[in-house]
């Protein structure tokens, strides 16, 4: 279909301005005509506008920016760029309304997105009418609490085997997960029911609401931890090796904080030290303290470390790699996992507490 030249000098005149204020109000006019023609414009004359309109977007006013965010959210031929570009910024107001609605992101881009932005953002995509599995996997990566609750809320949220893994875990220590779940009202929410009650009713026997922990297994756990951290570590993996690293991700912590990516980032680049860094700074401990946890005989006081910091299981499962120095055995997995998700972050928190105070005492 041949290009209206119409729109074609429209076009061209949007792009011929050249201050900031004309040029965003180019912008503003441009999308007015957009909208006005969408409903007769073929792919081509869209890709035209998104040409411009990507070029002109910056220099539209906030409050121009929001209005037509909300309005491209519904539009069902609304250029893809322009769209992503809204769907990318930094201020949520702009993002929300595509994030939550437009049928024009893909699933790359929205994976994109999902991996790169922050909690609003997770929660904006969490709430779209269809979140397939490969989605929901990465919000379940990166998202806090609220991001959960709303994905499994959401009935248009599809979730993978080890998504729901992750969901019955949380769900056990999370009554308000349990009511999201509750309200989908659908045959994945029984089935999520009926894990969360088993599991609960297991994990009962040793955990309480109150503590997060049975008094005799938080003793245990606090012997056992604790004596392990007090024994000496090996002097050439203890000293001088985390001056560096450590001094790199202060300066990181100080500029933009640190997270579980940061951690994630450093295992993944093959950078165990810097990970080890992360958590000391995170907890507020020494590193040789998280180094000693790192390299003692069980896998039982740095699985406390990464619990307290809430790290999810992708993050442990390469913590473990790094300390054996290859993948670990299926079985030594499948039994750090269970231990891991019996350990709720508040009773690690407070094992750690005791273990390190247990740890100076032994010091002394």
């Amino acid at each position: 279909m041949p290009v209206d030249p119409a729109i074609l000098t429209d076009l061209e005149g949007a792009l011929a301005a050249r201050d900031a204020v004309e040029r965003g109000r180019a912008g503003e006019r441009l999308a007015d005509l957009f909208f006005s023609r969408a409903p007769t414009l073929s792919e081509e004359h869209v890709a035209l506008f998104d040409d411009v309109l990507e070029k002109l977007v910056g220099d539209i006013t906030f409050r121009a920016r929001v209005e037509l965010a909300e309005r491209f959210a519904d539009c069902p031929n609304a250029p893809r760029k322009v769209v992503f570009g809204f769907a990318s910024d930094d201020e949520i107001r702009v993002a929300r309304p595509v994030l939550e609605r437009s049928h024009r992101l893909d699933i790359d881009a929205l994976l994109r997105i999902a991996r790169e932005k922050g909690q609003d953002h997770l929660t904006a995509i969490a709430k779209r009418p269809s979140v397939p599995e490969a989605l929901t996997d990465a919000l379940l990566e990166r998202g806090g609490r609220r991001v959960v609750v709303t994905a499994a809320g959401n009935p248009g949220a599809a979730f993978s085997a080890d998504g729901t893994a992750i969901l019955v875990a949380r769900a056990q220590s999370d009554d308000a997960l349990v009511r999201a779940l509750a309200e989908r009202d659908d045959a994945f929410s029984g089935r999520i029911a009926a894990l969360v009650a088993k599991a609960r009713a297991t994990v009962r026997e040793t955990l309480t609401a109150e503590t997060g922990a049975d008094p005799e297994m938080l003793g245990a756990l606090i012997e056992r931890i604790g004596g392990e951290l007090a024994q000496k570590g090996d002097k050439r993996t203890l000293l001088g090796q985390f001056a560096e690293p450590m001094a790199a991700m202060q300066e990181r912590a100080a500029e933009q904080g640190l997270t579980e990516i940061d951690a994630l980032g450093a295992l993944l680049d093959g950078k165990a030290a810097e990970a080890l860094c992360v958590i000391a700074i995170v907890q507020g401990v020494p590193v040789e303290f998280v180094a000693r946890a790192f390299h003692a005989a069980t896998y039982a006081p740095i699985l406390v470390l990464a619990r307290a910091s809430d790290f999810g299981w992708k993050t442990v499962r390469h913590l473990l790699k790094a300390k054996l120095g290859r993948i670990p055995p299926d079985v030594l997995m499948e039994d750090a996992r269970a231990t891991y998700e019996r350990l709720g972050p508040a009773t690690a928190r407070r094992v750690l507490r005791q273990a390190l105070a247990k740890e100076r005492g032994l010091r002394q």
